[in-house]
Protein backbone atom coordinates (compact mmCIF):
# COMPACT_ATOMS: atom_id res chain seq x y z
CA UNK A 1 0.00 0.00 0.00
CA UNK A 2 1.37 3.37 -0.95
CA UNK A 3 -0.31 6.26 0.87
CA UNK A 4 1.47 8.73 -1.43
CA UNK A 5 -0.84 7.64 -4.27
CA UNK A 6 -3.89 8.47 -2.14
CA UNK A 7 -2.42 11.89 -1.26
CA UNK A 8 -1.69 12.58 -4.93
CA UNK A 9 -5.30 11.80 -5.86
CA UNK A 10 -6.54 14.29 -3.25
CA UNK A 11 -3.95 16.89 -4.30
CA UNK A 12 -4.96 16.61 -7.96
CA UNK A 13 -8.67 16.72 -7.19
CA UNK A 14 -8.41 19.81 -4.98
CA UNK A 15 -6.77 21.57 -7.94
CA UNK A 16 -9.23 20.24 -10.55
CA UNK A 17 -10.29 23.03 -12.89
CA UNK A 18 -13.94 21.90 -12.91
CA UNK A 19 -14.55 20.47 -9.42
CA UNK A 20 -11.67 21.85 -7.35
CA UNK A 21 -11.77 23.96 -4.23
CA UNK A 22 -11.41 27.30 -6.06
CA UNK A 23 -14.46 26.45 -8.20
CA UNK A 24 -16.38 25.65 -5.03
CA UNK A 25 -15.34 28.97 -3.48
CA UNK A 26 -16.85 30.66 -6.56
CA UNK A 27 -19.99 28.56 -6.05
CA UNK A 28 -20.32 29.67 -2.41
CA UNK A 29 -20.26 33.28 -3.56
CA UNK A 30 -22.63 32.74 -6.49
CA UNK A 31 -25.16 30.96 -4.25
CA UNK A 32 -24.89 33.56 -1.43
CA UNK A 33 -23.66 30.92 1.02
CA UNK A 34 -21.06 33.09 2.79
CA UNK A 35 -23.46 34.45 5.44
CA UNK A 36 -22.40 38.04 4.81
CA UNK A 37 -18.67 37.32 5.02
CA UNK A 38 -16.24 38.26 2.30
CA UNK A 39 -15.18 35.68 -0.25
CA UNK A 40 -12.02 33.86 0.85
CA UNK A 41 -9.10 34.29 -1.53
CA UNK A 42 -8.48 31.49 -4.02
CA UNK A 43 -6.09 28.77 -2.92
CA UNK A 44 -2.71 29.70 -4.37
CA UNK A 45 -0.83 26.49 -3.53
CA UNK A 46 -1.82 22.86 -2.96
CA UNK A 47 0.90 20.40 -2.05
CA UNK A 48 1.38 16.99 -0.51
CA UNK A 49 4.02 15.56 1.78
CA UNK A 50 5.42 13.19 -0.85
CA UNK A 51 5.96 15.59 -3.74
CA UNK A 52 6.47 19.02 -2.19
CA UNK A 53 9.47 19.72 0.04
CA UNK A 54 7.79 22.59 1.91
CA UNK A 55 4.95 20.26 2.95
CA UNK A 56 7.27 17.37 3.83
CA UNK A 57 9.46 19.64 5.99
CA UNK A 58 6.58 21.60 7.51
CA UNK A 59 7.94 24.82 5.99
CA UNK A 60 6.07 27.92 4.91
CA UNK A 61 4.29 27.46 1.56
CA UNK A 62 5.59 29.32 -1.50
CA UNK A 63 2.28 31.24 -1.66
CA UNK A 64 -0.80 31.53 0.48
CA UNK A 65 -3.52 30.63 1.12
CA UNK A 66 -2.38 27.07 0.79
CA UNK A 67 -3.61 23.56 1.40
CA UNK A 68 -1.22 20.93 2.75
CA UNK A 69 -2.33 17.34 2.11
CA UNK A 70 -0.58 14.92 4.45
CA UNK A 71 -0.76 11.37 5.70
CA UNK A 72 -1.28 12.01 9.38
CA UNK A 73 -1.65 8.61 10.96
CA UNK A 74 -0.35 5.14 10.15
CA UNK A 75 -2.46 3.42 7.51
CA UNK A 76 -4.41 0.53 9.04
CA UNK A 77 -5.13 -2.63 7.15
CA UNK A 78 -7.45 -5.30 8.42
CA UNK A 79 -6.89 -9.00 8.00
CA UNK A 80 -10.60 -9.69 7.43
CA UNK A 81 -12.42 -10.21 4.18
CA UNK A 82 -9.25 -10.18 2.11
CA UNK A 83 -9.50 -11.84 -1.29
CA UNK A 84 -6.36 -13.09 -3.03
CA UNK A 85 -4.71 -10.14 -4.77
CA UNK A 86 -6.74 -7.57 -2.86
CA UNK A 87 -6.05 -5.72 0.39
CA UNK A 88 -8.51 -3.33 1.99
CA UNK A 89 -7.59 -0.73 4.54
CA UNK A 90 -8.05 2.75 5.93
CA UNK A 91 -5.78 5.63 4.94
CA UNK A 92 -6.24 8.84 6.92
CA UNK A 93 -5.67 12.02 4.93
CA UNK A 94 -5.31 15.44 6.55
CA UNK A 95 -5.83 18.76 4.80
CA UNK A 96 -4.60 21.93 6.48
CA UNK A 97 -5.65 25.43 5.43
CA UNK A 98 -2.76 27.87 5.75
CA UNK A 99 -4.08 31.38 5.74
CA UNK A 100 -2.77 34.49 4.09
CA UNK A 101 -4.05 36.68 6.92
CA UNK A 102 -2.24 37.74 10.06
CA UNK A 103 -5.72 38.44 11.46
CA UNK A 104 -6.87 35.34 13.34
CA UNK A 105 -10.57 36.23 13.09
CA UNK A 106 -10.48 36.76 9.31
CA UNK A 107 -8.34 33.63 8.98
CA UNK A 108 -10.97 31.61 10.84
CA UNK A 109 -13.78 32.97 8.66
CA UNK A 110 -11.82 32.19 5.50
CA UNK A 111 -10.91 28.74 6.85
CA UNK A 112 -14.54 27.94 7.67
CA UNK A 113 -15.74 28.84 4.20
CA UNK A 114 -12.77 27.12 2.56
CA UNK A 115 -13.42 23.94 4.57
CA UNK A 116 -17.01 24.03 3.30
CA UNK A 117 -15.73 24.42 -0.26
CA UNK A 118 -13.37 21.47 0.29
CA UNK A 119 -16.26 19.32 1.61
CA UNK A 120 -18.26 20.19 -1.51
CA UNK A 121 -15.25 19.38 -3.69
CA UNK A 122 -14.85 16.00 -1.96
CA UNK A 123 -18.59 15.28 -2.31
CA UNK A 124 -18.02 15.49 -6.07
CA UNK A 125 -14.93 13.28 -5.85
CA UNK A 126 -16.85 10.60 -3.96
CA UNK A 127 -19.85 10.65 -6.29
CA UNK A 128 -20.29 7.54 -8.41
CA UNK A 129 -19.57 9.56 -11.55
CA UNK A 130 -16.00 10.23 -10.37
CA UNK A 131 -14.88 6.68 -9.62
CA UNK A 132 -12.04 6.94 -12.16
CA UNK A 133 -10.60 9.97 -10.34
CA UNK A 134 -10.33 7.80 -7.20
CA UNK A 135 -8.33 5.08 -8.95
CA UNK A 136 -4.61 5.18 -9.68
CA UNK A 137 -1.68 2.76 -9.71
CA UNK A 138 -3.76 -0.21 -8.56
CA UNK A 139 -5.35 1.71 -5.66
CA UNK A 140 -9.00 2.67 -5.44
CA UNK A 141 -10.44 4.97 -2.79
CA UNK A 142 -13.77 3.26 -2.32
CA UNK A 143 -15.36 5.75 0.08
CA UNK A 144 -14.61 7.59 3.27
CA UNK A 145 -15.84 6.43 6.63
CA UNK A 146 -15.30 9.66 8.51
CA UNK A 147 -14.69 13.30 7.74
CA UNK A 148 -13.76 15.60 10.60
CA UNK A 149 -13.49 19.38 10.22
CA UNK A 150 -12.24 21.84 12.79
CA UNK A 151 -10.41 25.00 13.62
CA UNK A 152 -6.70 24.66 14.13
CA UNK A 153 -4.30 27.13 15.61
CA UNK A 154 -0.81 26.07 14.68
CA UNK A 155 2.17 27.45 12.85
CA UNK A 156 3.89 25.92 9.86
CA UNK A 157 7.13 27.62 8.91
CA UNK A 158 5.94 30.95 10.30
CA UNK A 159 2.59 30.72 8.48
CA UNK A 160 -0.71 30.49 10.34
CA UNK A 161 -2.94 27.42 10.05
CA UNK A 162 -6.56 28.15 10.92
CA UNK A 163 -8.49 25.15 9.66
CA UNK A 164 -8.12 21.46 9.08
CA UNK A 165 -9.87 18.35 7.92
CA UNK A 166 -9.21 14.65 8.51
CA UNK A 167 -10.70 12.14 6.09
CA UNK A 168 -10.48 8.41 6.86
CA UNK A 169 -10.59 6.75 3.44
CA UNK A 170 -11.35 3.12 2.73
CA UNK A 171 -8.85 2.04 0.11
CA UNK A 172 -8.56 -1.14 -1.93
CA UNK A 173 -5.12 -2.19 -3.20
CA UNK A 174 -5.55 -4.62 -6.08
CA UNK A 175 -1.77 -5.18 -6.38
CA UNK A 176 -0.59 -5.80 -2.79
Amino acid sequence: MTPQTVLRMFDDWLQNSTYGVNKKLDYLEAQSLLDGDSVPPDIAFVGNSYDDACVAKGDKPPSRPALYVTHELPARFSGRDQAPGRVEGVVPVAIRYITVHGDLIQGRKDAGHTMRAIRMCLADLFSNAQSAARTRAGLHIEHYEELLVGEIQETIGGAQVTGGMLIRCNVIDSHP
